[in-house]
């Protein structure tokens, strides 16, 4: 599967949203990893958060922990993919 963001895509962010669900994309700013976008794996029954990754290379869900809600910093509510360099640009 091909992650849903790529270097260069534009994301808009809100940090007025009513809920959080699984498979949502969150900006969490991590104590040990700095600003980061990820992607809600579960959200336990005492309120635990727990992220995860769109590729290979990323942190796993394991090495990141459980996140706090306090720890998320806004949720993906739009995103726009860089053009390729075969693309053509419109004016």
């Amino acid at each position: 599967m091909a992650p849903l963001l790529r270097e260069g895509d534009f994301v808009i962010i809100s940090s007025f949203y009513r809920q959080l669900c699984v498979c949502d994309l969150v900006v969490i700013q991590h104590a040990l990893y700095g600003c980061m976008i990820k992607k809600i794996k579960s959200i336990t029954q005492s309120d635990e958060i727990y992220l995860q990754g769109e590729n290979g290379s990323s942190l796993s869900s394991r090495q990141i922990g459980k996140v706090s809600r306090s720890a998320i910093k806004g949720k993906v509510i739009f995103k726009s993919s860089k053009p390729t360099s075969n693309e053509p640009i419109k004016s």
